[in-house]
């Protein structure tokens, strides 16, 4: 009898010792799970803090894989120059808060009906579509922001436009209605920016700079501060 309860309290002791170490690893995995919770808090907060915070914004970088888009002087692709461009304007955006959603993030080839559906699936506060033009003319030059929507889209178009148009060099060749398929059906305010001929020599220079880039990514995000503004005056 004496054998067999100095036996039960050695498993007695045993299963206290595991179920201590136990114990430990659960505050230790809480311990963890609360710092990571802590971290993620403070990177949202930061993120929310900006001046676009609470808006979702859809940039659509033209073009891709087997689509070079337009192909310009010393055969320079229109897509490679959209990438360029459209780097520094998802950091402009996501540096002042907003939520950034990009059709593309790599060099491939996306039928402009999925780009349109992405759209309608996410349905941003706005969708940027971003190109650059090529014309025989080699003097041709300027930019031009296209929209397809008076009432849904034109508020949108005019904004941006004007901030670029205050902001960038080049000849303002006005903002002009046309029926481009990532903007019709487009459920959300969306417009097509073309931001300068790559067929111009004096133009190319400008718009391959990574001043440029910046500029322009600049002056979106200006536009984008007063076009949803002035929609929340409206609204109230």
């Amino acid at each position: 009898m004496k054998r067999k309860q100095i036996i039960k309290l050695i498993i007695l002791s045993l299963l206290f010792i595991l179920l201590a170490a136990c114990g430990d690893n659960d505050s230790a995995e809480g311990k963890t799970k609360t710092i990571g919770e802590t971290e993620q808090e403070t990177l949202n907060a930061t993120t929310d803090s900006g001046e676009l915070s609470g808006h979702t914004v859809m940039i659509d970088p033209g073009h891709g894989g087997r689509d070079p888009g337009s192909i310009g002087i010393n055969d320079i692709y229109e897509k490679d120059l959209v990438t360029n461009t459209t780097k520094p304007i998802e950091k402009a955006l996501r540096e002042v808060g907003a939520n950034v959603i990009m059709t593309r993030t790599e060099d491939v080839k996306i039928p402009l009906k999925e780009r349109r559906n992405m759209s309608n699936e996410a349905m941003p506060d706005a969708f940027i579509s971003i190109h650059y033009n090529s014309f025989e003319d080699p003097s041709v030059g300027g930019f031009h922001t296209y929209y397809y929507s008076q009432e849904k889209d034109y508020r949108l178009a005019q904004s941006i436009h004007q901030s670029l148009g205050n902001a960038i060099s080049l000849k303002d060749r006005g903002i002009l209605e046309d029926s481009y398929a990532v903007l019709r059906n487009n459920e959300v305010p969306a417009i097509l920016l073309e931001l300068g001929f790559m067929s111009n020599p004096e133009e190319l220079a400008v718009i391959q700079s990574d001043e440029y880039n910046q500029t322009v990514a600049e002056a979106i995000v200006s536009g984008l501060k007063n076009y949803f503004e002035t929609n929340e005056n409206v609204s109230s």
